[in-house]
C-alpha cells in the first residue's frame, strides 16, 4: 500500500511511492513549497514541520537546520523521504494577495465597444518567473477593478528559468503546466470575487511572460531554450480559447498571448515597451526590466537593441540569507545616518528580512561607510557600524538590525555582485554595439515590481547603471501587466506589440566574446565619489 502524505493546512493528501521526498509529495498534491535550488539541498528554503514515517535526517538537513530544529520535527522537504504515512503540518504557503496596480499612466484608449453586454470584463496577467500577477479590467473604460498576485506555482522546480526548462525536460511539460494553469484560474476567481463579478462577465484574457513561462502556459515545447541555438519555441502572438488551454470555469473566454521577440526577450518585455511607448524614444534611452532574468533594451533613435542578463533571484529578495519578498516585515529602504542606519519596514512592523530594494540600499550605505570595499569584502574600517560586522558559522556577516536576526552575509554580497555585474555588462555591450556613450543616454526606464521600489541613487552607487544617470530615471512598476491590460482593451495595442516584437534585435550575450570581460569588470563596486 502506498504511503499517504497529508497536508492538513491545505486540506489535501496524496499517496506516493515509498522513498519519495516530501517535496515530490507536495508537488503531486499541488502544495507550493519554496525550493529555490530546485531540490539539491543547498538553499534551505523548503523547511517543513512533519511527523510520521520519514527517513533519518540527511547531513544537509543537519548542516542547514541544526540538530535542535531537526529534533523538533523540522525537515528539508527535498531531503526527507517518505517511508510510511506522514503529516506535514507547516509548509511555506504562497497566499493570494492584493497588489498595487502599475503606476504608468495609460497611453492606450479602449476600443469603442457599444455591444459588450454580459462580457464586459477582461483579464490581464503577467507570468513572472517569481510572481504571477493578474488584473480584472473593465473593457469599456480600461479601468482595473482588482489585482492579485501569487508566488509562481512552479517555484518548487527552481527559482530561475533554466531550472524550469530542465524540469520540463526531465518531468514532462504537464508537470509544470498544470499547477500554473490551476494558479491562473485561482487568481481569476479571486479578482472576480473581489469585484463581485461572475465568470460569465469575462470575455477577454490577455497574457504575457518571458518566453519560457509563456510557452509552458500555452503548452509549447520549451526544451529548445535549454541549449544553443535556443531556437524552435513559438514566438508569434497566439489566439486560443479558455477551453483549449484548460481554464476551468473560463472555457468561453477568448485568450490572446502577446508575442515574444526572441528566446531571450519575452512577451513581458514587449508588453512593457508597448505600455510605456518606449519604442518612440527619439534619443538614446534604456529600458531595464529588473527580475530573475533582467532584460535590457536600448533605444538607439533608429531601432531597438536588446539583451537578457541572468540576474538570479537575489534582486527580488530571494536566494539570500535574510531575503524576502516585498511583504509586511520586509526592509525596503535603508539610509545611512551619522550614528548608524535608518530602516523603513513595510507595514511598520519589526523587520523580518530584506527585500530587493532594501538590499541594494544597504549595499550603497555600507559602501559609503567603508564597511564594504570596492571588491565587495565586508570589513570593519573604524566607525559606528563596526560592531555589526560579525563572523557567523565561519562566514563574515553584517547585522542589519541589532534586535532581529536580519543579516547580510559575504555570500549574499557576492550574489548581488553577480546579478548587478550581469546587468551592467549587458548595458555596456548594448551601448558598444550601438556606438553610444553612457552619458548620451537621455532616460532610463526601470520596470518590474521590484523596480517600483528601487532607488536610482542606489542603483548607480553599486554600479548597476553608469554613473551620472541618477536624474534620468523613471520607475514604472509592472509595465508588463500594464501592457497586457492595454492589449486587453485595445486592438491597436496588440498591433503595436506585434510591431515591437518584430523590430527588436537581440544581442546574445552568451556568444558575445566581449561579455566575459565586461562581466568581470562590472563585478566590483565603484569607489566612493567616482569621477
Amino acid at each position: 500500500m502506498s504511503p499517504r502524505v497529508e497536508f492538513p493546512r491545505h486540506g489535501v493528501h496524496v499517496c506516493v511511492e515509498p522513498h519519495a521526498t516530501l517535496l515530490a509529495a507536495a508537488r503531486a498534491a499541488g502544495v507550493p513549497i519554496d525550493a529555490q535550488c530546485s531540490g539539491v539541498g543547498t538553499c534551505g528554503r523548503c523547511v517543513v514541520r512533519a511527523e510520521g514515517a520519514l527517513s533519518a535526517p540527511a547531513e544537509e538537513e543537519l548542516a542547514v537546520l541544526g540538530v535542535d530544529a531537526v529534533a523538533s520535527g523540522h525537515r528539508l522537504a527535498c531531503r526527507a523521504r517518505v517511508l510510511g504515512d506522514v503529516r506535514v503540518h507547516d509548509a511555506d504557503v504562497a497566499p493570494v494577495r492584493a497588489v498595487a496596480h502599475a503606476t504608468e499612466a495609460s497611453f492606450w484608449e479602449p476600443d469603442s465597444r457599444k455591444h459588450l453586454g454580459a462580457g464586459s470584463l477582461g483579464l490581464a496577467f503577467d507570468i513572472g518567473t517569481t510572481t504571477v500577477v493578474l488584473a480584472l479590467v473593465d473593457l469599456s473604460t480600461g479601468d482595473v477593478e482588482a489585482t492579485r498576485s501569487m508566488l509562481n506555482a512552479q517555484f518548487p522546480w527552481g527559482a530561475d528559468v533554466m531550472s524550469r526548462v530542465a524540469a520540463v525536460q526531465h518531468e514532462g511539460l504537464e508537470a509544470l503546466r498544470a499547477p500554473l494553469v490551476a494558479q491562473v484560474v485561482r487568481l481569476a476567481n479571486a479578482v472576480m470575487a473581489d469585484a463581485g463579478a461572475p465568470a460569465s462577465a469575462v470575455s477577454e484574457l490577455v497574457m504575457c511572460g518571458n518566453t519560457a513561462m509563456r510557452g509552458i502556459f500555452l503548452g509549447d515545447d520549451v526544451g529548445p531554450l535549454g541549449a544553443a541555438p535556443y531556437e524552435g519555441v513559438p514566438l508569434a502572438a497566439r489566439d486560443a480559447s479558455g477551453a483549449e488551454l484548460g481554464l476551468a470555469g473560463l472555457e468561453h473566454v477568448s485568450v490572446h498571448a502577446l508575442p515574444c521577440a526572441s528566446a531571450f526577450i519575452g512577451a513581458d518585455v514587449v508588453a512593457g515597451i508597448v505600455a510605456t511607448r518606449f519604442a518612440l524614444s527619439e534619443g538614446p534611452a534604456l529600458f531595464i526590466d529588473l527580475g530573475t532574468n533582467a532584460e535590457v533594451v536600448l533605444a538607439t533613435g533608429s531601432g531597438l537593441l536588446a539583451a537578457s542578463a541572468a540576474a538570479g533571484p537575489a534582486l527580488e529578495g530571494a536566494g539570500t540569507t535574510s531575503g524576502m519578498r516585498a511583504a509586511p516585515g520586509a526592509i525596503e529602504r535603508v539610509r545611512r545616518t551619522e550614528d548608524g542606519l535608518e530602516l523603513d519596514v513595510i507595514g511598520g512592523v519589526p523587520p523580518l528580512g530584506l527585500c530587493g530594494s532594501g538590499t541594494l540600499d544597504l549595499l550603497a550605505a555600507l559602501l559609503d561607510a567603508g564597511v564594504l570595499d570596492p571588491s565587495g569584502r565586508l570589513q570593519a574600517p573604524g566607525g559606528p557600524l563596526d560592531e555589526r560586522v560579525i563572523e557567523r558559522d565561519g562566514v563574515r556577516a553584517f547585522v542589519v538590525d541589532a534586535g532581529r536576526p536580519v543579516v547580510l552575509t559575504q555570500k549574499d554580497v557576492r550574489a548581488v555582485q553577480l546579478a548587478k555585474g550581469a546587468i551592467r555588462a549587458a548595458i555596456e555591450l548594448l551601448l558598444d554595439e550601438a556606438g553610444i556613450r553612457a552619458e548620451q543616454v537621455e532616460r532610463v526606464v526601470v520596470a518590474g515590481g521590484f523596480g517600483l521600489h528601487a532607488d536610482a541613487s542606489s542603483l548607480v552607487r553599486i554600479g548597476m547603471v553608469p554613473h551620472g544617470l541618477e536624474t534620468r530615471f523613471s520607475f514604472v512598476g509592472n509595465a508588463a501587466l500594464e501592457g497586457a491590460r492595454a492589449a486587453c482593451v485595445s486592438r491597436a495595442a496588440r498591433r503595436e506589440a506585434d510591431r515591437v516584437a518584430a523590430s527588436i534585435r537581440t544581442l546574445d550575450l552568451a556568444s558575445a566574446p566581449q561579455f566575459q570581460g565586461a562581466f568581470v569588470r562590472a563585478l566590483d563596486f565603484p569607489p566612493k565619489n567616482p569621477r
